[in-house]
């Protein structure tokens, strides 16, 4: 094994991080995410091709990497046909079907000017059967073989190429891409893959001759030398090259000109000698020779290219004609890890593979849940979603409800990806009578013996595992909140008539998610958040009127619209029903204690109640309106009744009672909304087992005070996602998606880095960045507007950062200002540009004085 670096200058390489900005990562990798639409496996004369089968149908499962489209699978002609000859025959039948796909009757090679093709060359059986373990691979698991490892390379530099065409890889070879790098590859050029080696290490491989710019000007092999003699830098061939669509088209046509043809199948239906080419000394070295000293060099001769002196000579005049007008260059790439021919000994075992994702299951801690799972599935069939429900039904006993939740929702997952999308969607309707009443236990065998037989059932069954989950989750925060919840007394001052509270909205700088239950239970050591209650353009955009009325029922005033609750049975069906108007305020009285509303009146002493809600904000804002409102009406209610502060603070209680009332409303929200304006100004929040949630300031003076009011301008985009279903899929993926626990921890572990930066004058913008793309990375969204907003601003230089309010997906973003650019500016801008006209912009202001007003009267 070697590692090898790179020592020469990675030409027309482009690092992901100095030329594209934050935002338009994520745009670039969605745009050009690799997508093969057929790869083709060109297995050697003599190789069983059903010996990949297995393999074939596991990677189309798996989706690896990206081979979802299709996989074809070819053998060599004949016999010692060279690379050449395996790559020209793999492509004719590659074209072939893809003109059968396109309904065309005869060979057509237009076939080929829009499509992306991988031919992997396969001349050695060990690079299939043969691993040294398995990895991560798609999303499932995979065999680590040297055509694994080809696969896999040449999808991250295509996919960083972001060009159409022909990709040649040979399997003889594993080796580690080290950068991500971004290729730019000339359309009128063979782009041939290399490496920086030492001769005497490599002295038995091919080696590429360029000049300063990555020209290809000769080649190298075996002590034999074709191409110029000046040459700036030399560098070992990979055995990987790329041909763009009209390239890749004049090298198909060669199939119908004898002797080239004799590499192929249609040669040997014909009746004709086999010819043996080598892609490298046979093809590419006419890109950068003259026709007598291409047809005329010796590389390969003792084994690489054919011995027969005519037909060669012949098949390179030919082969001449078509390439000599296009170029030749090397994309000298830094791998490490390189090895050749050197397999493993030992054969892949799918039992194995099968043993050890069951193994991974059963211990929990940090194992790939939905990796395992599709791989099981994938191996075994959707029959074995059986199997595996009655595993994870023995798992269910021996835990405590804590670490009954990974069960729960791996069994969820395990259920839709068994449905194979036939079953529609795990977000909907769960109420089901059947389940209603069921234990846990109880509900894993109703599954087992009822719910498994087609797709609908299982999405159904899932839905269902998912609210027992919810029901678990409930219960963990009602623990944790039992001694804090409000207690309502009656008031000592019973003429009070009315209560008015206003509230500001917060905004997240670090830590968002980690305040999300079940999460911050599981990450009880480091769970915070840093956040800030603001003002917008100037106010309090939040308030909750109440007064008491003559009327024995609460009149709701609230988004326009005015309801009664007139009865028990009213509050009793809204309290936890999301779409219903009054779902919140029946809530925050239940998460009260109440019940009825008698008693809820006879505490506030009154006949009946007049409630006004009100946000300035639109719904979905990401800056904390509904939990905030929840904490207005909360403080309101208070006040009008009497609450002991001999323990903990009202605003303690509040914060506490909020987190209740988000999951009785079946929300599932956390306490960073709640935390961020109850509680002025800039600070840490965070959850500390056995003394619930908690808050540590971080003092601001007035130069950072004022620098933050300057610039942070916020930007309301019109696109708005309800946290609530953002939620939900990243709870699922806190459980069954290792990349998600991974993402969670490293925030959690770098909240203390930001919080004392910030609190020393200092705005990480590089902390921010991330903070963003982990946003972005838990809700796998963000709208196109959005990215092409912060992809325009950093650009022009206007802003150093932008990230998304709350849980992201939409909403309002925080848009840290270049220093030289004022709000004012960037405001006029927006409004200048017609994508952008309709997006509003708003000042901050930080107040001095507590957030959370109250007047009573």
């Amino acid at each position: 094994m070697h590692r090898v670096s790179l020592c020469v200058s990675r030409r027309r390489h482009k690092t992901w991080k100095k030329y594209t900005t934050p935002a338009k990562q994520l745009a670039l990798f969605l745009l050009f995410s690799m997508r093969w639409d057929i790869v083709t496996f060109s297995l050697g004369y003599g190789i069983d091709s059903h010996s990949i089968d297995s393999d074939i149908q596991h990677f189309q499962n798996i989706n690896f990497p990206d081979c979802q489209e299709e996989i074809l699978v070819v053998n060599d002609a004949s016999e010692d046909v060279g690379s050449g000859g395996s790559a020209l025959n793999a492509l004719i039948r590659t074209a072939e079907r893809l003109c059968y796909r396109n309904k065309f009757t005869v060979l057509t090679e237009a076939v080929l000017q829009d499509v992306n093709v991988l031919i992997v060359l396969v001349s050695d059986p060990r690079a299939i059967l043969n691993s040294d373990g398995f990895s991560s691979g798609g999303n499932g698991y995979i065999f680590n073989t040297y055509l694994s490892n080809s696969i896999k390379n040449a999808a991250k530099i295509a996919e960083r190429a972001r060009q159409k065409g022909v990709w040649i890889i040979g399997s003889d070879a594993s080796w580690d891409l080290v950068p991500e790098v971004m290729f730019d590859l000339p359309e009128d050029s063979i782009s041939g893959f290399s490496f920086a080696g030492e001769k005497s290490v490599f002295s038995e491989h091919g080696w590429c001759r360029t000049d300063k710019n990555g020209k290809l000007v000769g080649m190298e092999f075996d002590g034999e030398v074709s191409g110029t003699s000046e040459f700036l830098e030399k560098s070992v061939i990979l055995g990987f090259i790329y041909l763009p669509p009209q390239i890749a088209t004049s090298f198909l046509s060669l199939y119908s000109e004898y002797p080239v043809a004799a590499t192929t199948y249609l040669g040997i239906d014909s009746n004709v000698i086999p010819l043996k080419l080598s892609i490298f000394f046979d093809f590419m070295l006419a890109t950068c020779t003259s026709e007598p000293e291409f047809v005329s060099n010796q590389l390969g001769v003792r084994g690489k290219v054919s011995e027969n002196i005519k037909d060669r000579t012949k098949a390179r005049k030919q082969i001449y004609k078509k390439l000599r007008s296009y170029k030749g260059r090397v994309e000298v790439l830094d791998i490490t890890n390189f090895k050749y021919k050197e397999f493993p000994e030992s054969p892949q075992s799918y039992t194995s593979l099968i043993d050890e994702m069951h193994e991974s299951l059963e211990s929990r801690t940090d194992s790939d849940v939905e990796r395992c799972l599709r791989s099981i599935l994938s191996l075994q069939g959707v029959d074995s979603i059986v199997g595996i429900f009655s595993f994870l039904r023995e798992q269910i006993l021996k835990f405590d409800e804590k670490n009954q939740l990974q069960i729960i929702f791996t069994a969820s997952l395990a259920l839709s990806l068994a449905s194979n999308g036939k079953g529609g969607l795990r977000n909907g309707p769960a109420k089901n009578a059947v389940f209603e009443n069921l234990s846990l236990n109880e509900i894993f065998d109703e599954i087992l013996k009822n719910w498994l037989s087609d797709p609908s059932k299982m999405i159904r069954a899932a839905r269902h595992l998912e609210t027992a989950g919810q029901k678990v989750i409930h219960r963990m925060v009602d623990d944790l909140c039992s001694s804090r919840t409000i207690k309502l007394e009656k008031s000592n001052n019973p003429k009070l008539l009315s209560a008015l509270v206003t509230a500001p909205v917060r905004i997240d700088f670090f830590g968002g998610w980690l305040d999300t239950p079940p999460i911050f239970f599981g990450f009880s050591e480091n769970a915070a958040v840093v956040n800030m209650a603001v003002q917008l353009d100037g106010k309090n955009p939040i308030r909750c009127h109440i007064t008491k009325s003559t009327s024995p029922v609460i009149e709701l005033c609230q988004d326009g619209s005015t309801i009664l609750i007139e009865s028990d049975k009213d509050l009793l069906h809204m309290h936890d029903k999301l779409s219903e108007t009054g779902a919140l305020v029946s809530a925050c009285i239940v998460s009260l204690g109440f019940h009825s509303l008698a008693e809820f009146f006879e505490i506030l002493q009154c006949t009946g109640l007049r409630i006004e809600t009100r946000s300035e904000l639109p719904h979905g804002s990401g800056l904390g309106t509904s939990s905030i409102l929840a904490c207005t009406i909360l403080k309101a209610i208070c006040a009008l009744g009497k609450v002991s502060e001999e323990q903990f603070s009202l605003e303690d209680q509040i914060v506490h009672t909020v987190l209740r009332v988000e999951q009785i409303m079946t929300t599932g929200g956390g306490w960073q909304d709640q935390c961020g304006a109850m509680y002025g100004g800039l600070k840490k929040c965070f959850y500390q087992e056995g003394n619930g949630i908690r808050h540590q300031t971080i003092h601001l003076n007035p130069a950072i005070k004022n620098l933050l009011e300057e610039r942070l301008l916020l930007v309301y985009t019109g696109k708005t996602r309800l946290a609530k279903n953002l939620l939900q899929e990243v709870i699922r993926n806190f459980f069954t998606c290792i990349d998600t626990k991974r993402k969670l921890r490293d925030m959690a572990e770098t909240v203390d880095d930001f919080s004392e930066r910030i609190e020393k004058g200092y705005v990480s913008v590089e902390l921010l960045r991330k903070y963003h793309e982990t946003k972005k990375f838990m809700t796998r969204f963000e709208p196109a507007i959005v990215t092409e907003l912060l992809e325009t601003l950093q650009r022009k230089s206007m802003i150093d950062v932008g990230w998304a309010a709350g849980a992201g997906g939409g909403g309002f973003l925080y848009l840290w200002l270049c220093d030289q650019y004022s709000p004012e500016y960037v405001k006029n801008f927006l409004k200048s540009q017609p994508q952008f006209s309709s997006m509003t912009c708003h000042r901050i202001t930080i107040p001095l004085v507590p957030p959370v007003t109250l007047e009573l009267n």
